[in-house]
């Protein structure tokens, strides 16, 4: 088999460890490794043995297919894979055939790697018991393996190159456009006026390359490998993956002749994206210099771009590109809601693995749970590995009757909530028998915690608002979340008052969860902790009682940060038992157990 030194060069993260926490995944090696020069399928013996081979290092490739399996009818081609005792299943050959899949699988070895892990050779496709069980490994898997190779199977050599190429010169040149700042409208969408940057090779307007990124991002994005729930798992699991065409072609990024991994991609659009919300944020209308009638046509103009911007951070919002790093996981379960699967319990067992989960079918073979309780045993189980990361987002739309504490697919994750490093939980989850949660920690008046942070030079704070309640408040919206702005055009300084006049209620309250890792502290190297709340009100759905005896709901998140020595004003790392104990000096905190709807 010849092989390719080079393949692999310019691998982004040397160490395989791109942006997922290996440190908890288990060194679990697959039931099955497929051997490319004689395409059998070898099942693996004692931990980590294929045949003679112990643990063999291998390749993995991330592609989708299982929208387009035939599953009546007589049955098609398939790839031609000795070993297995389920028949491989065929794919209709508008999605791939089996020649360039054949050819995709040869590629895989000219990495210097003999063995592969490819899922439609590799998980038993008829007993369902162990393919739930195999899939719940995905995290292992994709750990352990050398290599990670995506394939576009829609995606011509040419068109793809010509796209990515697009993408790039044209983001450059648009990143370099709004870095200069202050253009005229003129400047912007006339296109007899060029862009005048230096590096170009012709001068354009704006208008021209922002058309022609839109073209860009469309012919890639339509490739359905985008549209997959299943891959947007893998892509977190390993995005130093490197990207073939229909042809199993390789992809050149840039001059310097580097192969294109996913990576640089998915970096790409994040300086992208980046790049469009300055430039609506700086862009102004008006211009002094031109007559009215030119000034119509020009936002006549500008409209068109701003039109075209948008619709690339809507791609780009669907994709999950809009970060390259990011520890929050919940980030890709509000992504979601953008994927598909051909199984609907697959909803929630395509995305367990980015949380390292298992959940259902994949720990308790012979159970068939329903979608919801799959949904409510995810949202407890990433509560129980950290209350934290079980709230850290946002709900776009209103949750389910009793379930506001629960993440599901409808939810997102603002920037200020990217960050998840060192997170230490202070509160404590209970889930009944019976379906009721309640949570014990330090609960505070949030009028009384926002006053005191008022008065501190130091403190910095952000509020968020579940969707439902932020409908009301005009405040500025960012992908399918709203953040507030107050009188004082910040995104976090809301008055406690507006906020109770959004819920329509007066007593809003807030439970510590916790703190995570904040600012650096100058001339250390330890960091100042940044504290996280959740915002409660009175249950639309309990008893009415008064006061805190009563059923709570979440409204949202409240985030602060004080950079000196008064710990935050939040309560004291401590056992339990102590906290009614101590109080801080400027806020009353009370340990209580509060009911969760």
């Amino acid at each position: 088999m010849e092989t390719d030194p080079d393949l692999f060069s310019n691998r982004p993260f040397s160490s395989r460890k791109p942006l997922y926490e290996w440190a908890e995944v288990a060194d679990y090696w697959p039931k099955r490794l497929l051997h490319i020069p004689s395409m059998t399928s070898v099942e693996r013996e004692g931990f980590s043995c294929y045949g003679t081979v112990e643990r063999p290092e291998y390749s993995i490739l991330t592609y989708t297919w299982g929208r387009w399996r035939i599953r009546s009818g007589p049955p098609g081609p398939s790839l031609p894979v000795k070993g297995t005792p389920w028949r491989i299943p065929a794919v209709h050959p508008d999605h791939f055939t089996v020649e360039s899949f054949e050819k995709v699988i040869k590629r895989l070895g000219q990495s210097g790697n003999e063995w592969a892990w490819v899922d439609i050779a590799c998980i038993h496709q008829e007993d369902a018991a162990e393919n739930a069980e195999e899939v719940g490994r995905q995290a292992s898997i994709f750990k352990n393996a050398k290599d990670v190779f995506v394939w576009l199977s829609h995606l011509d050599t040419n068109v793809l190159q010509e796209a990515v190429n697009n993408i790039i010169e044209y983001g450059v040149d648009f990143g370099e456009f709004v870095s200069m700042g202050g253009m005229s409208i003129g400047k912007l969408v006339d296109p007899n006026i060029p862009m005048e940057l230096a590096h170009t090779a012709s001068p354009r307007s704006l208008a021209e390359a922002v058309s022609a990124m839109v073209a860009g991002f469309e012919t890639i994005f339509a490739d359905p490998w985008f549209s997959s729930l299943w891959t947007l798992q893998e892509v977190v699991l390993r995005n130093d993956s490197l990207v073939l065409t229909k042809q199993a072609d390789l992809i050149v990024w840039t001059e310097n002749k580097y192969y294109m991994f996913l990576t640089m991609f998915i970096n790409h659009c994040t300086n992208i994206y980046d790049d469009i919300l300055l430039f609506k944020k700086n862009i102004s209308i008006h211009d002094w210099h031109i007559s009215e009638d030119e000034k119509i046509s020009y936002d006549a103009k500008l409209k068109d771009v701003q039109e075209k911007l948008d619709r690339i951070i809507e791609m780009i919002n669907h994709a999950g590109f809009y970060y390259l790093h990011s520890l929050n996981p919940n980030v890709q379960y509000g992504t979601a809601r953008y994927r598909k699967t051909s199984r609907l319990l697959d909803r929630v067992y395509a995305i367990t693995q980015v949380y390292n989960i298992r959940v259902g079918k994949s720990i308790r073979p012979q159970e068939n749970p329903t979608l919801d309780e799959l949904k409510d045993e995810f949202a407890r189980a990433i509560i129980n590995r950290c209350p934290i990361m079980g709230q850290l987002f946002l709900h776009t739309g209103k949750p389910e009757d009793g379930k506001s504490w629960r993440i599901t697919e409808d939810s997102f994750v603002p920037r200020p909530m990217l960050m998840y490093q060192e997170p230490k939980p202070n509160c404590k989850f209970e889930f009944g028998s019976d379906g009721s949660v309640k949570v014990r920690g330090g609960v505070c008046s949030y009028p009384k915690l926002y006053d005191a942070l008022k008065f501190k030079m130091s403190a910095e704070h952000r509020v968020f608002l579940d969707r439902g309640f932020m409908e009301k408040t005009g405040g500025d919206c960012v992908g399918d979340s709203m953040t507030v702005s107050s009188l004082h055009k910040t995104l976090d300084k809301m008055p406690p008052r507006l906020v109770s006049t959004y819920v329509g209620q007066r007593d809003i309250w807030l439970l510590h969860l916790g703190s995570r890792r904040g600012s650096k502290i100058p001339g250390t190297g330890k960091y100042f902790p940044c504290n996280i709340g959740l915002l409660l009100c009175r249950s639309e759905w309990g008893t009415q009682a008064g006061g805190l005896d009563t059923a709570f709901q979440r409204i949202g998140i409240f985030i602060w940060e004080c950079r000196d020595n008064s710990g935050g004003l939040a309560p004291q790392d401590r056992e339990s038992s102590d906290m009614n104990k101590e109080k801080s000096s400027e806020v009353d905190w009370i340990e209580k157990e509060v009911l969760l709807h």
